[in-house]
């Protein structure tokens, strides 16, 4: 979610400083975009905002603050009554109005607190990055060894360069909320749409729970092997950088 500032609400629209239409801007690179008006519309757009970002395909949400939202109430209110105080002959009538204004920015402002603390963060990752089968590297070389590849959540994009390296004769197997994605680049001779890690739980309860074959082990320790070499050689080479 991306909180953005934006003029004070009551200047918008009149030329104040860096006042501009940012929804045309950010809108074709995000989910939606949501205006705030007031400190007690944030109670109910922040959940809806990240409730949207984490729904169906996850994906960046833009959130437009007011500046006069993003300060203290003390603060502002000393704002509008510094303002109101510039003109003698509208000081009263000025200072009435923009205080009623800061009212209604503040109204309600306990709630935000209250739903935000409803929120809690999603963890990424279906391994862990301590995961004895979790690698980092040389995954071309992976790929080009395995005979049924699973993407979890990924599509061949220039991440897997666009699926060159698997094999014409692999199996492949896409688990991915978005069916475009799941077939991008390379036809999957399975695509499973739904949430990965629901998928791949599924998966592994159905499969059998036998040793390991001799074949398997030999192929699972190939790329542990090529992990180690790799992170080996980054190490000589971050010494040699810090000797020199």
């Amino acid at each position: 979610m991306l909180i953005g500032g934006a003029a004070p609400t009551l200047l918008q629209g009149r030329g104040a400083l860096q006042d501009i239409a940012q929804a045309p801007l950010v809108g074709p690179h995000v989910k939606c975009c949501f205006r705030v008006r007031s400190v007690r519309d944030l109670g109910s757009t922040i959940p809806r905002a990240l409730a949207l970002a984490m729904a169906g395909v996850p994906g960046p949400v833009f959130v437009e603050c007011p500046v006069d939202l993003l300060y203290p109430e003390p603060t502002i209110r000393g704002w509008y009554q510094e303002a109101g105080g510039r003109s003698a002959s509208l000081s009263a009538r000025l200072g009435s109005y923009l205080q009623s204004h800061a009212n209604r920015l503040f109204a309600g402002s306990p709630a935000v607190d209250s739903a935000c603390r409803c929120i809690s963060p999603a963890w990424r990752g279906l391994l862990g990055r301590s995961h004895p089968l979790q690698h980092f590297h040389r995954r071309r070389e992976a790929l080009k060894d395995a005979d049924c590849v699973l993407l979890a959540g990924v599509p061949c994009d220039f991440r897997l360069e666009y699926g060159q390296p698997i094999r014409r004769d692999a199996r492949l197997i896409t688990l991915n909320l978005d069916a475009r994605e799941a077939r991008l680049n390379r036809r999957p001779e399975l695509a499973l749409i739904g949430p990965p890690a629901s998928s791949l739980a599924a998966i592994a309860q159905a499969s059998t729970r036998e040793p390991p074959m001799p074949a398997r082990a030999a192929w699972l320790h190939r790329p542990g092997t090529r992990e180690c070499e790799r992170e080996a050689a980054i190490a000589r080479q971050g010494s040699g950088m810090r000797a020199a």
